[in-house]
């Protein structure tokens, strides 16, 4: 497996990560085809992007303060923003510790040798995760698995819109096809999604959200031409917060099966099927977003998010 970070053309940040030796490999230029017709897609639809709100905000702040000075209570206002920020500084030292960590499997995030492959198996041929417009996030391809680090912060009234998107292509050529010729079959692929995602709200002086999404995808796509066979998409909610002081997580299960899809093969052409999980994300007012948690400790450690991906067998039906 090799790796790289890279802004490119379309100046959407990613980390890549493809197999080695695919380079003479029927796979190989299907995947070069499936990548060129969806990157301009995704330079489109993965931009963050910040709606104008806070206008409402800043004059909702500015009628309080006129207030206070009218009626004379600028030492109890005072007092009430300490406590405020002091709440808020405790909060986020709560998010911080977690002893809860624990050792992860040992996996290896692409083809090792020999470099052999069975007849009907979806072979691992590219991954990238884009990180657009999250300068406190970092991703990782490291022998265990794929690591995701760090935090959003935000502090404004506007609305804050953003994604991250973590997509894999599998290949299975010709000489791999399973036997009995042209057919109904099935695709079941999964990953294994470990740790956890956080987030809370603060305190401001209009709304406070701190809400993520998550959407997986399987897309079957004809190899020569990119085109799409079949699809199956999922959708559900994390956490979801709007109120002050609200502090919330959602722990990741390990397995998590991409949604099930069911596609008519031609054996004669290469097949691509790639598997998408993003994260969507909504901030406002003050709020934060955590991928993992920091131990307890001196010197305090880090505990990464880790996602992993499997090669999968397809199935006749």
């Amino acid at each position: 497996m090799s790796s790289s970070t890279s802004v490119a053309d379309d100046a959407l940040p990613r980390v890549h990560a493809e197999a080695e030796g695919l380079s003479d490999d029927p796979i190989f230029e299907a995947v070069q085809v499936a990548r060129r017709r969806e990157e301009p897609l995704l330079a489109a639809e993965l931009r963050s992007q910040v709606q104008p709100r806070g206008r409402v905000t800043q004059a909702k702040q500015h009628l309080v303060e006129a207030m206070v000075g009218q009626l004379g209570v600028q030492k109890e206002y005072d007092y009430w923003l300490q406590a405020r920020h002091d709440l808020q500084a405790l909060q986020s030292d709560t998010q911080a510790a977690d002893t809860s960590a624990t050792v992860a499997p040992e996996y290896v995030s692409g083809p090792q040798e020999p470099f052999t492959r069975s007849v009907g198996e979806m072979w691992w041929g590219e991954s990238t995760v884009f990180l657009p417009g999250l300068p406190g996030m970092q991703a990782a391809f490291e022998s265990d698995a794929l690591h995701l680090r760090g935090q959003i912060s935000w502090r404004d009234g506007d609305l804050w819109q953003g994604n991250l998107l973590i997509t894999s292509k599998f290949g299975l050529d010709p000489a791999r096809m399973p036997p009995g010729g042209p057919g109904r079959f099935v695709s079941t692929p999964n990953c294994d999604v470990t740790r956890r995602i956080a987030g809370d709200t603060g305190w401001w002086w209009g709304d406070n959200w701190s809400k993520c999404w998550m959407h997986l995808a399987q897309i079957v796509l004809d190899g020569p031409t990119g085109n799409v066979i079949a699809e199956g998409h999922d959708h559900r909610n994390l956490f979801h917060m709007s109120q002050d002081g609200e502090l919330g997580f959602f722990q990741f299960p390990g397995f998590l099966p991409f949604p099930r899809v069911e596609f008519q093969l031609n054996p004669s052409r290469v097949l691509i099927i790639k598997v998408e999980l993003r994260l969507d994300f909504q901030m406002e007012g003050s709020s934060h977003i955590y991928f993992g948690s920091q131990m307890i400790g001196q010197p305090p450690q880090r505990v990464d998010v880790l996602y992993k991906g499997f090669q999968w067998f397809i199935r006749r039906l």
